[in-house]
């Protein structure tokens, strides 16, 4: 009676220890992950991503984008984002493009068997906030709203002379 016990004991202190470092490697790897954010991700800030925009940028990965052709706002946020003005049919928050209403190639047209769905006919929601900059076509300092004048800058919007 006395080895089942023991058999039983040991059998769970294997079991803690297995679930211990398991723990241990899920929790090491997470934080090992954390300690080295990639390019893509924006860890602490936008500013610290590829899709930082502004001449802020250090290194190569902006050097590339800063040829003198460009406008610069020396803002990071306003490439994307502007607090008025903003574009009212995009799901992106204070979106500051303009949403293209056109046809893109989808992956199903391409003949791809990765995907596990339906691909949309055409694409939708947050997909179109990201196709106002990844569409290959848009510049990308084409904004809505410029920083520091308050209002969207169309001719629709510009105050008219009164008439004497």
């Amino acid at each position: 009676m006395n080895i089942s016990l023991d058999k039983n004991r040991s059998s769970r202190r294997t079991s803690q220890l297995l679930i211990v470092m398991a723990a241990c490697t899920v929790l090491t790897q997470l934080a090992w992950a954390q300690s080295f954010p990639s390019s893509y991700t924006n860890t602490g800030s936008i500013a610290n991503t590829r899709h930082n925009l502004s001449m802020l940028v250090l290194g190569a990965q902006g050097a590339a984008l800063h040829n003198g052709v460009r406008n610069q706002y020396e803002e990071v946020c306003v490439y994307c984002h502007t607090p008025h003005g903003a574009n009212q049919t995009a799901t992106a928050p204070l979106w500051n493009r303009t949403i293209k209403v056109t046809n893109y190639q989808t992956y199903n047209e391409l003949g791809t068997t990765s995907l596990t769905q339906d691909v949309a006919d055409t694409p939708g929601g947050a997909s179109l906030a990201c196709l106002s900059c990844h569409d290959g076509q848009t510049a990308i300092d084409s904004i809505i709203n410029m920083p520091g004048s308050g209002m969207a800058c169309s001719a629709r919007q510009l105050p008219r002379t009164p008439r004497s």
